[in-house]
């Protein structure tokens, strides 16, 4: 094996994933030369720098975005061979993808092309996917289409949640990534799959906003396809109702595919669940808040709220 500190590695990220990646890749003895951080303006650049900075690596942070003269000069002198991205949420321009003599890697927690964008980990479980998986990619211009490098899939579990997706999905990150990295050392920087060449995908991984219609539950739709929901939003983006008018959010719940003469929304039973009508079947909930008042479970709801058989969630 090829001498680790052969090549000069330029880090990448934003926190959450740029903590775990970037302690992967120190872990391992890589020869990183330098950290980029999130812009100034960003509320997690100042505790990402400190934490880089404990490792012993100098940091660079643009003022506002990667598009800086300044900053991209700051990048030329390191004289890197390699860069590698762990989650960031701005487009890279030419003049910084060509001052690193190797170019710009990026780690993408969903097989390629499939669910491009910013949030595959909710829209996978939402859309009820059995695979998902990790791509490491060589980044042009825009987000998530240069060549594959390489790809791991992994199996969604039938109660995986957002969260837990994401803490797989980081933790296979730093596998793969120290993996390519090791045959980068020794091979050189491949030259992958171009994404054009695949079929195109069917689907898209668009950012989330909170407390917005996206995650609104529609008690139309079947029990099996709310669950998917709730989990794909717990429990950063958390699926949102409401009872008696107030904002009610839903963090965990079970599926019973039995007909009930209710219609969608009305509680048909109360018990150490929720039970709730839907469009098909019956979402039994378990975790839920009541506007900023408290979370717990459903027999925590009901004590509080006193909440009835036929009352509706809407």
């Amino acid at each position: 094996m090829s001498d680790k500190k052969s090549k000069r590695i330029l880090f990448v990220g934003m926190p959450d994933t740029a903590y775990l990646t970037l302690q992967a890749v120190h872990n391992a003895g890589f020869n990183i030369v330098g950290v980029v951080s999130p812009p100034e303006n960003h509320p997690a650049s100042f505790a990402f720098c400190s934490f880089a900075q404990k490792l012993g690596y100098t940091t660079i942070t643009p003022k506002k975005s990667v598009k800086e003269q300044a900053f991209i000069k700051d990048v030329a002198k390191l004289n890197a061979d390699l860069a590698v991205v762990t989650s960031y949420s701005q487009r890279f321009p030419k003049t910084l993808l060509n001052a690193v003599k190797d170019g710009f890697i990026n780690v993408h927690p969903s097989l390629l092309p499939e669910y491009r964008g910013a949030n595959p980990y909710s829209h996978v479980i939402i859309n009820n996917e059995q695979v998902t998986g990790v791509t490491i990619h060589k980044m042009d211009e825009t987000f998530d289409t240069g060549n594959i490098l390489v790809q791991y899939p992994m199996e969604i579990l039938q109660n995986d949640t957002m969260g837990m997706l994401f803490n797989k999905l980081n933790r296979l990150s730093c596998e793969i990534l120290v993996d390519f990295l090791n045959q980068y050392v020794d091979s050189g920087m491949p030259d992958g799959i171009v994404q054009t060449n695949l079929s195109q995908p069917k689907n898209l991984a668009f950012k989330i906003l909170p407390e917005s219609e996206f995650t609104r539950i529609d008690w139309n739709k079947s029990a099996i396809e709310l669950d998917a929901k709730i989990r794909g939003l717990n429990p950063f983006l958390p699926a949102g109702t409401s009872y008696k008018g107030i904002p009610v959010k839903i963090f965990s719940a079970e599926v019973d595919t039995k007909k009930v003469n209710y219609s969608p929304g009305m509680v048909c039973n109360l018990g150490e669940t929720i039970d709730v009508s839907t469009g098909d079947g019956v979402l039994k909930i378990r975790t839920l808040q009541l506007g900023s008042f408290f979370i717990g479970n459903a027999r925590d709801f009901r004590e509080r709220v006193k909440i009835s058989l036929g009352d509706s969630f809407s």
